[in-house]
């Protein structure tokens, strides 16, 4: 990237950010990379959830 060309973010089209990160399909901000990262690193699935309700798992030892 040629200096003095601020590079745009493709999820939130911001050109302002203290860190940019660059991706196959282009730059991103922080904020987006780490949105991002807390929706894939959280593991919930839809399984894992039924009626908003997250399932119980049973810890008692027999």
């Amino acid at each position: 990237m040629p200096l003095g060309v601020k590079p745009e973010c493709i999820k939130c089209a911001s050109r302002e950010s203290v860190l940019w990160h660059s991706t196959e399909l282009g730059s991103l901000c922080n904020t987006c990379l780490e949105d991002e990262r807390n929706a894939t690193s959280s593991g919930k699935t839809d399984d894992d959830e039924k009626n908003g309700k997250p399932a119980r798992k049973s810890t008692r030892i027999t």
